[in-house]
């Protein structure tokens, strides 16, 4: 019964750690993209990208990689941004690597 027990606290730990890890990496603050709409309709570009670089998301790294291709044709800023968004979901991947698709 031992075995058991300590294996069900091991268990028990990896889940509430995969829940939090899940949890930090979809959070993302209510008022970012408003902000950061508000900061680039007002012109204000260095401003959004500084917010969204200094947000630590995946969310906001490819919201930045799209500032700063303002400008550019939009399919080159899509490009870039779909881009930003399979590395994310690389490092994802590599950072749990048991969690389902």
């Amino acid at each position: 019964m031992i075995p058991l027990a300590i294996l069900l606290v091991i268990a028990i730990f990896v889940f509430i750690e995969r829940v939090m890890a899940i949890r930090k990496a979809s959070r993302l603050d209510d008022n970012f993209m408003s902000i950061i709409r508000d900061n680039i309709v007002s012109g204000n570009v260095t401003s959004a990208r500084n917010l969204a670089k200094n947000t630590d998301s995946a969310t906001a790294r490819m919201i930045d990689k799209g500032i700063q291709r303002i400008g550019k044709p939009i399919d080159a800023i899509e490009r870039s941004m779909e881009n930003v968004g399979k590395l994310e979901c690389i490092k994802w991947r590599r950072m749990y690597p048991s969690f389902p698709s």
